[in-house]
């Protein structure tokens, strides 16, 4: 055999593998892990595995929770066009354990993202440069962070879109049933609810701080007085 076919099959070898991930010291191991299966060059497939421990925790939480016989995919990452496809799930033990986080929204494409390079079996996988606002550990079943679900709501109001895209493309764009939306808007719609969510929680700690100077004040009045625990309805647009 050739040099160069020696070199081909070894790097074939290399390329076609699977690789068992760690999970983060700072996780509670609930028995869930990552397996990295890479296609070709750069190119990989993440897939959620349960062990024994992951099952009967789900079992525990939800009787009649049964194991998916195919490959639990959670992401796919092309090197030729740096774009992982994401597919949201829930990995929280429970009724919707393994479930698509959102009604409609079942992918959530990310443009420009850098491969993951090389790695060992054992080893963590952590998306840290992805942008603020998305959930960068695999195990948490990606998406985007809670606080930011009514942009998927928003997402999910037209109809026939399943899939968001992200990419540096400007403004919001529609094809199929892909919507895609630039990182920049992305990025203002996550600061506005971040700012919209502040404000709320200002408003409901002075009205809370209100109702305590209330108190203090009433108390002393009388023993048995009937104090008024009602809350203010809080609303903002």
């Amino acid at each position: 055999m050739s040099d160069k076919a020696v070199r081909t099959a070894e790097m074939q070898r290399v390329i076609e593998q699977t690789i068992h991930a760690g999970i983060s010291p700072q996780r509670t191991d609930d028995g869930l892990r990552i397996v990295c299966k890479t296609r070709s060059f750069d190119d990989y497939e993440l897939e959620l595995h349960l062990t024994a421990k992951a099952v009967e925790s789900a079992k525990i939480a939800d009787p009649d929770f049964e194991l998916p016989k195919a490959p639990i995919s959670l992401a796919r990452y092309i090197a030729s066009t740096s774009t992982l496809t994401t597919f949201p799930i829930n990995t929280n033990f429970g009724k919707y354990f393994l479930n698509p986080k959102y009604s409609r929204l079942t992918t959530i494409i990310l443009t420009e993202v850098s491969p993951l390079g090389s790695f060992n079996d054992g080893e963590h996988i952590y998306f840290e440069d992805l942008p603020v606002g998305l959930i960068r550990e695999p195990l948490a079943g990606f998406g985007l962070n809670y606080d930011l679900r009514f942009i998927a709501k928003a997402v999910q109001r037209q109809d026939g879109i399943t899939t968001l895209r992200l990419s540096n493309e400007s403004g919001v764009s529609r094809k199929g049933d892909a919507l895609s939306m630039s990182y920049s808007l992305f990025g203002k719609f996550r600061r506005d609810i971040n700012r919209a969510h502040k404000r709320a929680l200002d408003i409901a700690n002075k009205a809370k701080e209100a109702r305590r100077i209330q108190l203090t004040v009433r108390r002393p009045i009388t023993a048995d007085c009937c104090l008024d625990y009602q809350a203010n309805s809080i609303s903002f647009s």
